[in-house]
C-alpha cells in the first residue's frame, strides 16, 4: 500500500490471462472490483 498516493500496489504475475495484459503499462492505474478472497490475496474483476 502506498500511503502517500492512497493506492494498493498489485502484481499481475501468476494472474489468470483472460485480459489483454500487453496493453497495460508498468505503473498504470486500473479500476477493479473485489469479487472475493483466497489464500493468496484478493480476486478482482478488472473493469
Amino acid at each position: 500500500f502506498d500511503e502517500k498516493e492512497g493506492l494498493l500496489l498489485l502484481s499481475r504475475s501468476g494472474a489468470v490471462r483472460k485480459a489483454e495484459w500487453g496493453s497495460l503499462d508498468v505503473g498504470q492505474t486500473i479500476e477493479a472490483t473485489c469479487t472475493g478472497t483466497n489464500k493468496g490475496g484478493l480476486e478482482l474483476e478488472v473493469a
